[in-house]
């Protein structure tokens, strides 16, 4: 019986010892696993890895500045990117990148980054003119060719992504040449990501938006935006223009050149005084409102329409005024008061048309007709009307 017990007790302390080695080894696994890891991440074969990852996704060429890492911050002075063919953007510069990385996570098959921090990034669009310095096919093997990681150490890596914040301290957006499209600059953005796969979802703040043909930028107040891989999507935007004007918009920025990108919205309180010459301050003033849209053309020329409407209008001080006023005995010419004042513009490139005049004062004068500018050349035709009272 006693030896019986002693084989037992020896299977006991073998199984006891047999589990602490075993717990022991998997420690030892994971803390060797855990410093693989981490001495790959800070080494130049993972900054290629991420180069090739990130050009691959994006058909582009990636340069990346070496990682410097604290704790589980990683920095990047820049980074750049250039892309292939048919893209619509030619090049992507971003400054001051800092990224978290969740250790933990990553034991789960994840790459988890809390957070990215940019402190400035600018995208330059490519013209409908220009080409793309490399085909698409030299890209994708260039890409193929940068290392990865060791096959026998790939199996340990996390194999996806997710990215829960990105914030940018200042953004630019830089069309091809002056007025060929919308430009960005000083934008403050957040960005989390939507609920379908490499679309984000985006909050700006503050910087300017010029429009083209516009000679003044609009100051950004707040926008909401979607991004993916066809472009970008404006939504609600509000931005405060000359004076104390307000401006709405919404609209589509493709990437593909190809494609046309269009922009809506609303211009609203917009003092007649602060766009006159000085000629015209003391002449005409009320306050505009209008409907707008701006699209852009195959040819590179954009196409600008608008509503105009003015509220209080009055037209006075002109010298043809006071002579009618004179000839008609009427003193009502001297100072216009407009009950209604509309048209439609539409502006492509150099020659703006404004049709559907109206411009009425009640129980005075009506005005209706179509005019067109190309330069200083100007050319249409007006009907004058006035009450029968005055004629009278």
């Amino acid at each position: 019986m006693k030896s019986r017990s002693k084989k037992s007790s020896r299977w006991v302390r073998f199984f006891i010892w047999l589990g602490v080695g075993l717990v022991a080894l998997l420690l030892i696994s994971s803390w060797l696993v855990s410093a693989w890891m981490r001495n790959y991440l800070k080494s130049e074969a993972c900054r290629l890895m991420v180069a090739n990852q990130l050009g691959h996704s994006l058909h582009a060429r990636v340069e990346i500045e070496p990682l410097a890492w604290s704790g589980p911050n990683v920095f990047s002075g820049k980074i750049a990117l250039e892309p292939s063919a048919g893209q619509g953007w030619k090049q992507i510069e971003a400054d001051g990148v800092q990224a978290t990385l969740d250790w933990n996570a990553a034991w789960h098959g994840v790459w988890k980054v809390p957070s990215i921090s940019m402190e400035w990034l600018r995208v330059s669009m490519r013209g409908f003119s220009e080409s793309p310095k490399q085909e698409s096919n030299a890209v994708e093997e260039e890409v193929a060719a940068a290392p990865s990681a060791p096959t026998w150490w790939s199996r340990w890596l996390p194999n996806r992504t997710e990215i829960d914040e990105l914030a940018v301290q200042s953004f630019e957006l830089n069309p091809s040449a002056p007025g060929a499209g919308p430009a960005l600059a000083n934008v403050k953005i957040k960005a989390r990501p939507a609920v379908d796969k490499g679309a984000w979802l985006l909050r700006c703040e503050g910087g300017k938006l010029l429009l083209p043909h516009l000679t003044e930028a609009l100051r950004l107040d707040s926008a909401a935006a979607r991004l993916d891989e066809k472009g970008l999507s404006l939504n609600d935007a509000v931005a405060r223009w000359i004076g104390d004007s307000d401006v709405t918009g919404r609209g589509v920025l493709p990437f593909e050149k190809s494609q046309a990108w269009n922009f809506t919205g609303r211009i609203s309180n917009l003092d007649l005084r602060n766009v006159l010459s000085a000629d015209w301050k003391s002449r005409l003033s009320g306050i505009m409102e209008s409907n707008y849209e701006a699209t852009s053309q195959p040819d590179g020329v954009v196409l600008f329409k608008g509503k105009p409407r003015v509220k209080n209008g009055i037209v006075q001080g002109l010298p043809v005024m006071d002579r009618v006023a004179d000839f008609t005995q009427t003193e009502r010419f001297r100072r216009i008061v407009l009950d209604e004042a509309t048209c439609e513009v539409e502006r492509r490139g150099s020659i703006m048309k404004i049709s559907k005049i109206v411009m009425q004062s009640n129980g005075l004068i009506r005005v209706e007709g179509d005019i067109a500018l190309d330069g200083n050349s100007l050319a249409g035709n007006l009907l004058l009307g006035v009450s029968p009272e005055t004629l009278r």
